[in-house]
């Protein structure tokens, strides 16, 4: 063997480092980098396509808001007075508009930095359920805390899902021994504190949906997390 090659050791090298360490055993890594340090796959089961299918219908439903302006708003807003009147697609069509582009940008730049990881964690189909789930369940808190108030203003945007997608984050990097990817229990910590603190100190901002999102996704994620855990494990026996 050349010295090129680590004298015979270098695809036991090249294996170690593409598996990571979870929990008290060794599985294997969904991520290769190529030379430039730009992130590849090595199928299409490990590409985040739920994520980036929900980042271009998030655009689309905003084109569609500068197109019709207020007939999107009207019809298709969260507001609990018309939910429990029948129209029950509201708690999922509020998911896809947006107030304006910063409302747009800042939830679709939070949903790209934790989305990716969510679903190579959680898989495709598990993961477009915890979006439309966690969003459901902040839609829920957002029309109790409006009801218990005697609000009619209408609520939109995608935040109560991606909360959950971060709550679900949170959930499993506890499952996960403090790690996921890039992750950590401290960064994704900071990460809730600093937007439900942005949250809180600004204005016409729907906090509940936030919490709602968060709660669910946490629940959701954890119990879709441990599932995929013990799967993993009884195939490892």
């Amino acid at each position: 063997d050349m010295p090129e090659d680590f004298y015979g050791i270098r695809k036991s090298l090249e294996e170690y480092i593409r598996l990571s360490y979870q929990g008290s055993r060794f599985v294997e890594a969904p991520l290769e980098y190529e030379a430039g340090g730009r992130l590849c796959y090595r199928h299409i089961g490990q590409r985040p396509v739920i994520n980036h299918a929900l980042l271009i219908m998030n655009l689309f439903g905003y084109v569609l808001c500068i197109l019709f302006t207020q007939l999107i708003y009207d019809m298709g807003d969260l507001r609990w007075d018309r939910v429990l009147a029948g129209e029950w697609y509201r708690i999922f069509s509020h998911m896809f508009i947006h107030a304006d582009p910063q409302h747009l940008m800042g939830n679709m730049l939070l949903l790209l930095l934790v989305g990716d990881i969510a679903e190579r964690a959680l898989g495709h189909i598990r993961y477009a359920i915890l979006y439309m789930a966690g969003g459901v369940s902040a839609a829920v808190l957002s029309m109790a805390v409006s009801y218990y108030k005697g609000s009619m203003i209408g609520s939109v945007g995608a935040s109560g899902a991606v909360f959950a997608v971060v709550g679900a984050i949170l959930s499993i990097l506890i499952l996960n021994h403090g790690r996921l990817e890039s992750l950590t229990i401290k960064k994704i910590l900071f990460l809730i504190a600093y937007t439900l603190y942005f949250g809180f100190t600004s204005t016409d901002v729907d906090n509940a949906a936030h919490i709602g999102g968060l709660a669910g996704g946490f629940i959701l994620g954890g119990i879709m997390y441990a599932v995929i855990s013990v799967k993993r494990k009884r195939r490892m026996q």
